[in-house]
């Protein structure tokens, strides 16, 4: 009974498509003469959007570039992590979201970090951990509130990808050649 079930469940993941911007428009876009004030919150994310805001809320200089009338804001938060917030930018009503770790291996020329447009719901992250395989890839759409897992993708390492070349413990003195004298 189970084996059956293993397997039709194998041929439903292989069979899953990439979610695209398209499948996921927009609900509304509001043009906005103004943005309302952000409403900064009190921990987390809050003490990294103080500078930002001081100019973001001008729509002069900050956009619309998310879902419609949202704002995605990313921060760093250490050595090759990255989080961020969605913010409403017809309320004011800050998202803080989860972070991501960005530290990709060498040999990885795909995309990285965080994927999204201002007529689209969908919201796409690529992220690894350590410069070392697999690649994570995140599928998320918003839904005015939180964003919703529609799909993750875990990218193995490439047969045939070289080992990276270490270069760990490789000291000044051992780079000089004897220079030999006429």
């Amino acid at each position: 009974m189970k084996l059956p079930f293993l397997i039709l469940l194998a041929l439903v993941g292989c069979s899953q498509t990439t979610p695209t911007f398209e499948a996921f428009p927009a609900h509304e876009q509001i043009a906005l003469a103004k943005f309302a004030k952000t409403k900064i919150p009190r921990s987390g994310i809050g003490w990294k959007m103080e500078s930002y805001l001081s100019y973001s809320d001008n729509p002069e200089i900050a956009h619309v570039n998310f879902a419609g009338y949202y704002s995605v804001f990313i921060v760093g938060c250490g050595t090759g992590c990255a989080e961020y917030c969605i913010i409403d930018r017809s309320t004011g009503e800050v998202y803080p979201q989860r972070d991501f770790q960005q530290d990709f291996p060498n040999e990885w020329d795909g995309p990285t970090g965080f994927l999204f447009r201002p007529d689209s719901r969908l919201f796409t992250v690529y992220w690894a951990e350590g410069f070392d395989w697999p690649i994570h890839v995140e599928h998320f759409v918003w839904d005015g509130r939180k964003m919703n897992l529609v799909q993750s993708q875990i990218l193995p390492k490439p047969l045939g990808t070289p080992e990276p070349k270490l270069t760990f413990g490789v000291r000044p003195i051992d780079m000089i050649k004897p220079v030999k004298k006429p």
